[in-house]
């Protein structure tokens, strides 16, 4: 059975003019600058967690300090930049999906660039909470671990 959502002979109820489909070209365009600036910084990161696995172990190491410790700051990096890389993914999508649904309109099209979008917003929104309560966990526990050293 077909999906009805994205089965273009249906009718819309939404028609974009002319300036509507160049609204969504242009959105996709800066879109897809974003994302291919996204995807160079999760480069980085993967590049940043590689070289300090390779490097930081063999440097010398203070007394008391493990390379164990360089490995899971190594593996911090990694882990981030997969965090990352979602959005950037959805961002890149989205922008593809806008500039043809501008370029040649299609209810399909629309539909699809609207739905990655969507994704977008809610994969940043879930990390944006999941950072704060990071954040407010670790201040907690700073402060805690402050004041039971007194």
């Amino acid at each position: 059975m077909e999906n009805p959502i994205l089965d273009d002979s249906l009718p819309r109820g939404v028609e974009l003019d002319e300036n509507g489909q160049s609204y969504l070209k242009s959105t996709g365009g800066w879109a897809l600058f974003l994302a291919i600036l996204g995807l160079v910084g999760v480069a980085f990161m993967l590049l940043a967690g590689i070289v300090t696995a390779v490097t930081l172990p063999s440097l010398d190491t203070p007394p008391g300090v493990e390379n164990s410790f360089f490995y899971l700051f190594a593996l911090m990096y990694v882990v981030m930049a997969a965090l990352f890389a979602i959005p950037v993914i959805l961002l890149f999508r989205f922008a593809l999906r806008a500039q043809k649904a501008g370029s040649q309109y299609s209810g399909n099209n629309v539909m699809e660039s609207l739905r990655l979008l969507r994704d977008y917003f809610k994969w940043l929104g879930i990390m944006t909470l999941a950072f704060i309560v990071i954040y407010i966990l670790g201040i907690v526990f700073s402060v805690g671990s402050t004041l039971t050293s007194f």
